[in-house]
């Protein structure tokens, strides 16, 4: 029993050690460097450009997840003056299996106050400015959203690995 245990913990050091050097020395067999990767996938846009999050689930989501509760909100007769001024949120994106933040994404948005607390106004929500700071390579992600939360999900991977990864933003 110990020496599964001793193989067990080496193989998880050994896997540790080696998985950031391997991601900074990687032959040029379709694997960049950090330095490389962050160049190519991570920087910003000369104009940052917001996406409705229909649209960010059109271009993104690859069919594999269908926005949830796609379909407009009926118009609400309300004052103008209890709708927010435009916000902009930044939530971390959370690996679920490691915890580690594997980068930010951005919200613009506008609330309502209905039924006594603060709701997304449904056709004033935008996504945009992804920033990843990780080697992993973001496969889809998909968003799903109600007055009370917006959920973004992401899949990542390396290699043979997979991680998947969540963002939520609430509204205040």
């Amino acid at each position: 029993m110990k020496t599964i245990v001793s193989l067990f913990v080496s193989f998880a050091v050994l896997f540790t050690c080696s998985m950031p050097a391997y991601a900074q020395n990687a032959a040029p067999e379709g694997y960049f460097t950090r330095p490389r990767y962050n160049e190519v996938y991570s920087s910003q846009p000369a104009e940052e450009e917001f996406l409705s999050l229909q649209e960010y689930n059109d271009q993104y989501s690859h069919g594999e997840s269908p926005l949830a509760g796609n379909a407009p909100l009926p118009l609400q007769e309300s004052s103008p003056a209890r709708i927010s001024p435009v916000k902009t949120k930044v939530a971390n994106i959370v690996g679920n299996e490691s915890g580690a933040i594997m980068g930010t994404v951005t919200l613009q948005y506008q609330t309502e106050i209905q039924g006594g607390r603060p709701q997304f106004v449904y056709d004033r929500r935008y996504l945009g400015n992804i920033q990843l700071n990780t080697y992993w390579n973001l496969d889809s992600s998909h968003v799903e959203f109600s007055g009370d939360r917006i959920t973004v999900f992401f899949d990542f991977s390396y290699g043979a690995f997979t991680e998947s990864a969540v963002a939520y933003f609430y509204p205040d």
